[in-house]
């Protein structure tokens, strides 16, 4: 840590360089604020649990976790910074490309080839998963509260099924035309700092306004989605004011301040609201009927123990890096060991 700090070039650990300005993190501290209590993929952590006991617990150990693990996935390229500097005279484009390759650069460089391996497969899989998620969740929207909403006469479940097929391949095709758009687009970074400003708040804001609203309608949701959006796209292509100021106005304080000015607008209790009131009249939150399996846990268990096991595999050939592979599959199997444990004593615990 000594050298990496000593070799670090100057400015490298401010918390500020470039457009990065504090006023943009403190905009970026109100998107996540936002998009973590309302955006479909992140609130599932809160609301796919028993009781209102384990969504506060859920939502300790996610809070921990954000503001922490980013040290953890952070620290590789920047120690691959260090290691291998940007040559002198280095082009933007060049820039980029070192920059986004950091990460899977660092794992190559030190990991012995099992685990470069298992590293590409959690990537992969990591990735598949997210993305799989998130067209089931949009796919989902689109077909039930958007679809059906606009749909004139019942609707057949084989109907909904095939719109829920077409939804997800139109977002999937959607999805990769960005990716093979991001490289013409200015990399990576900038087209998700771009579409994270300019759509998150507008679009998640009014569904936490309206948790705590008597009166914001669903309509509330596509004017201040509009004009957001809109006043975004002049802001930054038409007018082209990228100052980060003007970009944190329209992206957080805009959808916030529309919200504002239609809570005032709103006279009456909205229907929603009234429909929501009669549903909690009617029915009783009843207690949760037994108590959850250990079979993911076990699952978890087993899967970790199996990739202590296959991480030990390249020892039969590469006997250099035995110290890092036994190093891995004992953290993996000491990880094993404690979930089998925390759940055999769960179950002990339930049965006495």
């Amino acid at each position: 840590m000594s050298s990496f700090v000593e070799l670090a070039p100057e400015g490298f650990f401010h918390l500020t360089a470039g457009s990065y300005t504090w006023i943009f993190l403190a905009g970026w501290c109100a998107i996540h604020f936002f998009m973590i209590g309302a955006e479909w993929a992140f609130v599932q952590r809160f609301i796919c649990v028993p009781t209102a006991r384990d969504a506060r617990k859920s939502t300790y150990l996610f809070g921990i976790l954000y503001l922490t693990s980013p040290l953890l996935w952070l620290l590789p390229p920047m120690l691959w910074r260090i290691q291998h500097p940007i040559p002198a005279g280095a082009s933007e484009e060049t820039i980029r490309q070192l920059a986004e390759n950091a990460y899977i650069l660092s794992c190559k460089n030190v990991l012995p080839a099992g685990l470069v391996g298992l590293m590409l497969a959690a990537m992969f899989s990591a990735t598949a998963s997210m993305v799989s998620s998130q067209l089931n969740v949009f796919s989902g929207v689109l077909t039930n509260d958007i679809w059906r909403v606009l749909r004139s006469g019942p609707v057949t479940d084989r109907q909904t099924l095939r719109a829920g097929r077409v939804f997800t391949m139109l977002l999937g095709v959607v999805l990769i035309g960005i990716a093979l758009a991001i490289p013409h687009l200015g990399g990576a970074e900038k087209v998700i700092v771009s579409i994270t400003e300019l759509m998150v708040v507008a679009l998640l804001a009014p569904t936490l306004w309206g948790l705590f609203s008597q009166r914001l309608r669903a309509l509330a949701v596509w004017i201040t989605a509009a004009i957001s959006f809109i006043a975004g796209v002049l802001v930054r292509f038409v007018f082209q004011m990228d100052s980060t100021p003007m970009k944190t106005f329209t992206g957080v304080v805009l959808p916030v301040l529309v919200l504002a000015i239609l809570q005032q607008l709103s006279r009456s209790t909205a229907p929603g609201y009234l429909r929501l009131s009669d549903f909690k009249a009617t029915v009783k939150p009843s207690p949760p009927s037994g108590s959850i399996g250990n079979l993911p846990a076990r699952i978890v268990a087993c899967s970790i123990a199996l990739c202590g096991v296959l991480i030990l595999l390249p020892l039969i050939w590469d006997r250099q890096s035995a110290a890092i592979l036994l190093g891995f599959a004992l953290v993996l199997f000491v990880s094993a060991a404690g979930i089998g444990w925390f759940t055999f004593a769960n179950s002990k615990s339930r049965h006495s």
